[in-house]
């Protein structure tokens, strides 16, 4: 059973659902009871429906009255690399891989990466992306209109590692108004 407006100013429908959304302009009290007896029609019908599957646990994840799904706080899920993978990540940063693909690769993030090289006697430094670059060629993709953002994707580093590169060989920056 839906409850219905008399005047809605838009209908449409959501999980078979005909739903309707009535304007409020200033304190129309009228709109606000309207609205809140229609939450309470479909609280029953919300119940019914399977949660969405994410990352958020079913402790932290309950619903209300009008079935709206209501968070009580959000836990940060870490992940731990065994003894392994950290042989495998060790060996991967040595051949060249920089840390942030490391990070995409392990699934984890880049500092927990650079947090356990450091931990394992590996030296760390931002010199892996620019033994990437190509000074030459990288000057001249800037210069023919290519954003950093295009350029570290061609060579997989990081944008900032692309302006330090610019940045080494005296290259002026663009503002935002020059593309």
């Amino acid at each position: 059973m839906l409850y219905k407006s008399q005047r809605p100013n838009k209908n449409f429908s959501l999980f078979g659902l005909d739903i309707f959304v009535v304007g409020l302009s200033g304190l129309n009290s009228n709109n606000c009871d309207t609205i809140l007896g229609f939450k309470e029609s479909i609280a029953v019908d919300f119940k019914s429906l399977p949660l969405p599957t994410d990352s958020l646990s079913s402790e932290t994840r309950k619903s209300n009255e009008y079935g709206e799904t209501v968070v009580s706080r959000i836990t940060q899920e870490q992940r731990r690399l065994n003894d392994k993978e950290i042989k495998l990540l060790i060996s991967e940063y040595e051949k060249g891989k920089s840390t942030y693909q490391l990070a995409k690769q392990f699934s984890c993030h880049r500092s927990t990466v650079s947090s356990i090289l450091k931990k394992h006697g590996v030296v760390v430094s931002n010199d892996t992306a620019q033994k990437k670059l190509d000074p030459d060629v990288v000057i001249a993709l800037y210069s023919n209109m290519y954003t950093t953002q295009q350029i570290a994707e061609k060579y997989e580093v990081n944008p900032n590692a692309v302006l330090l590169c610019l940045r080494k060989h005296g290259v002026k920056r663009r503002n935002r108004w020059d593309y």
